[in-house]
């Protein structure tokens, strides 16, 4: 599954900052941005066959993404 290693241990997720608070408050934003940002991407994986093609979709999305 695009080179992934599937994790059993549930993690939990980090707060946000007062100042990523603010910057969506001021920008109007719904959420802040990690939120967004995270869920663009699980999309683009969840719609796609290879990496390539999750690749593809980021980038359609404005995303950078870059080969490590």
């Amino acid at each position: 599954m695009h080179g992934f290693v599937v994790l059993d241990a549930v993690r939990a997720e980090r707060g946000f900052t007062p100042a990523e608070q603010a910057k969506a408050v001021r920008q109007g934003l719904p959420e802040v941005e990690r939120h967004s940002l995270a869920r663009e991407v699980r999309t683009c994986a969840a719609a796609s066959t290879d990496e390539a093609e999750f690749v593809r979709r980021a980038r359609q999305e404005g995303l950078l993404v870059r080969q490590a």
